[in-house]
């Protein structure tokens, strides 16, 4: 199977299981003359294999660059992400969870608590320019409250959030990446 038919770094372990899930099907439901579909799972006990560290998908300069021209019709939120992700190198599971306290414009770092990183460790990154004038774009948005408030809230119109299904992104699959800038702040120890 050619891995670019199928850019989810867990993509073959799905499948994998799948295919496991529907021949056990298969040799447990009878045809219409009551015959077993199959009369065994040829890959009855057979354990899926797990990568320890799966192969993640980058974004290529392109891809980038065609996400960044439609990111501000989809969300200004997506925008963000976006940007913070390709600059930081950071999963969007830790930048979701980014707090306005945790930004510092002055020092152009951000902290990166460690109950929202993989690795468990809290660390610091500089902030790249790009990445500085798309906070201070979502500096105009933010609550006004303490610093304890989300740099990315919720949307209040939830079906904006499936950016891949919005005109102009084209495919209808989500696709897990990472931003390709890994070299901002440490990103070696990731």
């Amino acid at each position: 199977m050619d891995p670019a038919a199928n850019p989810c770094p867990t993509g073959h372990e799905f499948d994998l299981r799948f295919l496991i899930a529907v021949l056990n099907w298969a040799s447990k439901s009878r045809d219409e003359n009551g015959r077993l579909l199959l009369d065994s799972n040829p890959l009855r006990g057979l354990k899926t294999p797990k990568e320890k560290n799966p192969t993640r998908v980058v974004l290529s300069d392109e891809e980038y660059g065609a996400l960044l021209g439609v990111s501000r019709r989809v969300d200004w939120r997506f925008h963000v992400a976006l940007v913070l992700a390709h600059e930081t190198g950071h999963r969007i599971g830790a930048i979701r969870q980014l707090r306005w306290a945790d930004i510092d414009f002055e020092a152009r770092t951000i902290v990166w608590r460690a109950e929202h990183e993989k690795t468990g460790y809290e660390h610091v990154t500089p902030m790249t320019d790009e990445a500085v004038v798309a906070l201070e774009e979502a500096v105009q948005r933010k609550y006004p409250d303490s610093g304890h408030s989300p740099v990315l809230p919720a949307p209040r119109d939830t079906s904006r959030c499936a950016a891949y299904r919005r005109p102009g992104i084209g495919g209808t699959r989500p696709r897990r990446w990472r931003g390709s800038n890994r070299s901002a702040g440490g990103a070696g120890t990731r």
